[in-house]
C-alpha cells in the first residue's frame, strides 16, 4: 500500500461527495459504506510507512464525514452519529483539523434538524475552535455561518449577527485549492446566511440571499439546488409572494423526482402544507397537485 492507493481513495471520496450533492444522501449510500469498510479497512490493515498511513487516515476521515452526512440525509440519524464519531477519530489520528472542523459543523447541522439548538451551538463552537482564530478563509466562513444559524435558532441574535459578519469577511479568502474540502461555494454561503437572516427577522436581505443561492448553484448540484428552490419558495409564501413562490416550487418539483433525499421529502411535505392555504390561487393549486402526485408514486426515490 502506497501513495497511489491514497490518491485513488481521495478521488473516490470526491466522487461520492459529488454523488451526494447531485442525488441526495440515500443514493449509493450503501456503496460508500461498503467501500469504507472493505476497501479502506483493508488498506488500513496493511503495513505501511507512517506518512502514508497518516494521509490515508485523513482520507478515511473525509469518507466518514461524507457517509455521516449522507446517512443523515437518508433519515438514518443513529448511523450518522456513528460515522461522525468515526470521522472525528480519524481526523484526530491524521492530524486533519479541516475535516475535524467540518465534521463538528455537520454535527451541529444535524443537531438543529433534531431540534437541539443549544447542542448545535456547542458543536458549532467546537468547530470554530478547531479552525483556530488565525486561519481566515472559506473554512472559517463555513463554520462561522453555521454557528450564526445555530445561535439565531437558540435566540442569541446579537451573537448570530456578529458571527454572520465575521463569516462574510472570511468568505473567498482561501489562497489556493479547489473542491468540496478546499472552498465554500458562494451559493452555499448564501443559502445558510439566508436562513440566518430570516430567523433574525431580516426578511428582504434573507430573500436576496436565498434568491442568490437558488440561482447560482452549480449545474451538478441538483439536490442542493432543489433544496434552495424549496427554501426560497417557503419564505416567499410566508410573505404572500405567491406567484414567485410557485415559480420556485415548480423548479423544485422538476428536480425532485431524481432525488433520494429525506430532506427533499420533508421540503416537499412542507411546501404542500403551505400551498394548501393558497389553493384558491391557480398557480399554487397547480404546484400542489404536481407535488402531491410525485409523493404518491410508490416507486418515488425520495422515500
Amino acid at each position: 500500500m502506497g501513495a497511489a492507493d491514497v490518491h485513488r481513495a481521495g478521488v473516490v471520496a470526491d466522487q461520492f461527495y459529488a454523488n451526494w450533492i447531485r442525488f441526495g444522501g440515500a443514493h449509493a449510500r450503501g456503496a460508500l459504506a461498503s467501500y469504507l469498510g472493505d476497501d479502506i479497512g483493508g488498506l488500513l490493515a496493511q503495513p505501511v510507512l507512517p506518512e502514508v498511513r497518516v494521509a490515508l487516515v485523513s482520507v478515511t476521515a473525509r469518507l466518514a464525514y461524507i457517509l455521516a452526512g449522507a446517512s443523515a440525509d437518508a433519515d438514518l440519524h443513529g448511523l450518522a452519529q456513528r460515522y461522525h464519531l468515526l470521522a472525528l477519530d480519524a481526523a484526530a489520528e491524521g492530524g486533519d483539523d479541516r475535516t475535524r472542523a467540518m465534521t463538528l459543523r455537520s454535527m451541529s447541522v444535524q443537531a438543529l434538524r433534531m431540534q437541539a439548538p443549544r447542542y448545535a451551538v456547542e458543536l458549532a463552537d467546537a468547530a470554530v475552535t478547531a479552525v483556530g482564530r488565525t486561519q481566515a478563509g472559506d473554512l472559517r466562513a463555513f463554520v462561522l455561518v453555521q454557528r450564526a444559524h445555530a445561535r439565531a435558532v437558540a435566540g442569541e441574535h446579537d451573537d448570530a449577527r456578529r458571527d454572520l459578519s465575521a463569516a462574510e469577511r472570511s468568505l473567498g479568502r482561501t489562497a489556493s485549492g479547489d473542491g468540496p474540502f478546499a472552498r465554500y461555494s458562494p451559493a452555499g454561503f448564501a443559502y445558510r446566511s439566508g436562513q440566518v437572516l430570516h430567523r433574525l427577522g431580516h426578511v428582504q436581505p434573507a430573500l436576496a440571499a436565498l434568491r442568490s443561492a437558488a440561482e447560482t448553484r452549480a449545474e451538478h448540484e441538483n439536490c442542493l439546488r432543489a433544496l434552495s428552490q424549496a427554501r426560497l419558495a417557503l419564505v416567499l409564501l410566508d410573505q404572500g409572494l405567491i406567484d414567485e413562490a410557485c415559480l420556485h416550487g415548480r423548479l423544485f418539483a422538476t428536480e425532485y423526482p431524481a432525488l433520494r433525499s429525506h430532506r427533499a421529502t420533508l421540503m416537499s411535505r412542507e411546501l404542500r402544507a403551505r400551498l394548501a392555504r393558497f389553493r384558491r390561487h391557480p398557480g399554487a393549486l397547480d404546484v400542489l397537485r404536481i407535488l402531491s402526485a410525485l409523493d404518491q408514486q410508490p416507486a418515488t426515490a425520495q422515500h
